[in-house]
């Protein structure tokens, strides 16, 4: 009876030597039964009286309780493999049965490395029953739902249903489930404090050997984080594109305010002052100067304007204009300022960042219309890997940060994603130009720094510029004005400029300084 089980048996003697084996027995220990019967085990397996499997045969050799052990055996070859042994004392030594549970082992190693992966795996996991019960969720599932494991299961999938997608949508998805597909598709899905959020994901039917449907494995992908950037890329993609177009037209347009407000100014030495020609040329010149000032704007968006960084600190900057900012306010903002005691230096042009300062203060106090809180913070700030990952155009390092935060209206999210755009503005027709938040853009972005707002309707804004932080000490330094000397006796200037209407009047100007000029286009 015993030759015939597929379990191998074998009788060892108390002398150690082999009494009997199985034909089984025989297979699992890669011998024949005339090479092992009568031969001492360690003669036959030299090195085993060093494995774990000597001192459980010597105890039931010794004692009278059953032993068992479960053992990796390895063949000569290098080849492992997985024993379930039970070793019963008899009068004649120990008889021993053993199961390879090599198979057993195996699947139970995979079932393992699968739980693992599912419970590692970024992508939200589930497990339904044929109905759309969850009898399966993996931790991804818990932190992007909001679901605990507890209190998902036995829950049926509708629990995650947002409501946005009509009729055809599911039904679309359960005909393509119905003849044994994978369905795969982006849906919007519901949290469970109520906020919905985009995925990305799959859903498999899953047959058993008969081919009746057991269950549906569903592999989703929260996409919330890629979408966000994705808008954001669009945002400066559009902006980039912004920027080009201002700054062609600023610089042409330029050119025209050039000549203009050149020509105005010969007209004005030539007309005799009070005379009515006189302050009409006056009307010309100044209308040309809130040009020029508008051109401006768009240079620093487009960051075609000219720079002169030093190293810079900005608390002496913040500083320096409390009392000035307190004055345009008004007395019904309570201005606030808290100043990093340790703040780090930057490279920046000062008279830019107070124009930064200022136009992020006077779009503050045009939100608190009724009164409210406005602060201004500095602080040292250390960029990581992680932050840079999800806020595009960002570099890793060292940072001063400047943030300016109201009390205000706050905006929507179709206000913040055209925020920075020249002349988009919510102030009413003629208040503002819709350029001051296209200047700080521009500004920060010449600077090598990053600009970012928070906000929510009636919960007010917050801006925040990152400027890259240098190992310098700051010492501001003011650019010194130069004269415009007249020549010396044989100074001769040569003006290059495409631009022959440029050309002209600058040249003419030059002469009149007493230059020679030579001209070239």
């Amino acid at each position: 009876m015993l030759d015939n089980l597929r379990e191998g048996c074998q009788v060892i003697a108390r002398d150690f030597t082999y009494l009997y084996l199985n034909d089984a027995a025989a297979e699992q220990g890669r011998r024949a039964k005339e090479d092992l019967l009568g031969q001492k085990m360690t003669v036959a397996y030299p090195g085993i009286d060093r494995t774990p499997f000597w001192p459980v045969l010597l105890r039931a050799m010794e004692g009278t309780a059953h032993e068992w052990l479960e053992n990796l055996f390895t063949y000569p070859d290098g080849v492992t493999a997985w024993f379930e042994l039970r070793f019963v004392p008899i009068p004649e030594g120990v008889f021993i049965l053993s199961l390879d549970t090599t198979s057993r082992k195996e699947a139970e190693a995979s079932r393992v490395f699968l739980a693992a992966a599912m419970d590692q795996s970024a992508e939200a996991v589930y497990i339904t029953d044929p109905k759309g019960q969850i009898k399966y969720v993996n931790p991804a599932f818990e932190r992007i739902t909001g679901y605990t494991r507890a209190e998902a299961l036995g829950k049926n999938t509708r629990i995650l249903k947002s409501g946005d997608h009509g009729p055809l949508f599911y039904e679309t998805m359960w005909l393509t489930l119905g003849e044994g597909k994978v369905w795969r598709g982006r849906m919007i899905n519901r949290r469970k404090d109520g906020t919905k959020y985009p995925q990305d994901g799959s859903i498999s039917p899953v047959h058993d050997l008969k081919g009746e449907l057991v269950s549906y494995v569903a592999v989703t992908r929260d996409l919330s984080s890629e979408l966000k950037l994705e808008t954001h890329l669009q945002q400066v993609q559009r902006l980039e594109s912004i920027g080009r177009l201002a700054g062609g037209i600023a610089h042409d347009f330029n050119n025209l305010l050039f000549v203009i407000q050149s020509y105005s100014d010969v007209l004005l030495e030539a007309l005799p002052k009070g005379s009515q020609e006189h302050k009409d040329v006056e009307e010309i010149y100044d209308a040309g100067k809130r040009a020029v000032a508008l051109v401006r704007q768009l240079l620093a968006f487009s960051r075609k304007q000219v720079m002169q960084p030093v190293p810079l600190d900005l608390n002496g900057t913040v500083q320096g204009m409390e009392t000035l900012l307190g004055r345009v306010i008004g007395e019904d903002v309570i201005l606030t300022v808290a100043l990093a005691p340790d703040l780090g230096v930057t490279l920046a042009d000062p008279s830019q960042l107070e124009q930064v300062v200022m136009n992020l203060a006077v779009n503050a106090r045009d939100a608190m219309p009724k009164g409210g809180e406005l602060l201004i913070s500095t602080a040292n700030v250390e960029i990581d890997e992680n932050y840079a990952e999800q806020h595009l155009t960002v570099v890793p390092g060292d940072y001063v940060m400047l943030s300016v935060a109201d009390t205000g209206t706050g905006m929507d999210e179709q206000t913040k994603a055209r925020l920075f755009e020249p002349f988009y503005t919510t102030k009413p027709a003629g208040v503002g130009t819709g350029l001051g938040l296209a200047t700080v853009y521009g500004i920060v972005k010449q600077s090598g720094g990053n600009i970012w707002v928070y906000s929510e309707l009636g919960k007010g804004t917050t801006f925040k510029i990152y400027l890259p932080r240098i190992e310098q000490n700051a010492h501001a330094r003011v650019p010194e004005r130069i004269s415009s000397p007249r020549a010396r006796p044989g100074e001769s200037v040569l003006v290059v400029e495409d631009e022959p209407a440029v050309r002209t009047i600058a040249g003419r100007i030059l002469k009149q300084a007493g230059y020679e000029v030579y001209s070239a286009a």
